[in-house]
């Protein structure tokens, strides 16, 4: 039985998102800005341990409409202060729109050694992680993604068990009766 799950990356245009993506996926990335039309699509299948996993990346600039996920990550560029405002509005529309639970994580893509200390104050506010990655570093960029694994897994968890707890309700009641 294969799983699949689909992982947002949102961020404002020229934040890095598809050099994030590129980088996790294929292992490169190329150093030069080229705009890109959004929303665009990826798929990364891990086959061992079994069961197959697919995780479906969605890179956009903006929340798209009527599509299940189950994790966001919210990448910003700490040199352009403008990014970090965009995740804030992207943050509050996530949570005003979102019906179900989701994994969240704030990414910021630093060259050289630029502070994060915006970037902390808003993930504290929220209540959410912030990792900074180099995309130079793929293991840092890994990291990220290891994390929208793990919310996967526990997401599927939760949809294996809740058949189970239905049931264990319904004995409950029929006991009570």
């Amino acid at each position: 039985m294969a799983s699949s799950s689909t992982c947002l990356v949102l961020g404002s245009p020229g934040s890095g998102k598809t050099s994030f993506i590129t980088r996790y996926l294929y292992s490169f990335h190329t150093p030069t800005y080229f705009p890109s039309q959004h929303p665009k699509h990826y798929r990364y299948t891990l086959s061992y341990p079994p069961p197959s996993s697919t995780l479906e990346i969605v890179e956009s600039c903006s929340i798209p409409e009527n599509l299940p996920f189950s994790s966001v990550l919210l990448v910003y560029d700490p040199s352009n202060p403008s990014s970090l405002d965009h995740i804030r509005d992207l943050l509050v529309e996530l949570k005003k729109s979102s019906k179900h639970q989701f994994g969240c994580l704030i990414v910021a893509i630093v060259r050289n050694k630029e502070s994060v200390a915006s970037g902390i104050k808003l993930a504290n506010e929220y209540h959410l992680k912030l990792i900074s990655t180099d995309i130079k570093n793929r293991l840092t960029v890994k990291r990220c993604f290891q994390m929208c694994w793990q919310w996967i897994k526990k997401n599927l968890t939760w949809e294996d068990r809740k058949g189970a707890i239905s049931i264990r309700e319904k004995v409950k009641k029929y006991r009570l009766a």
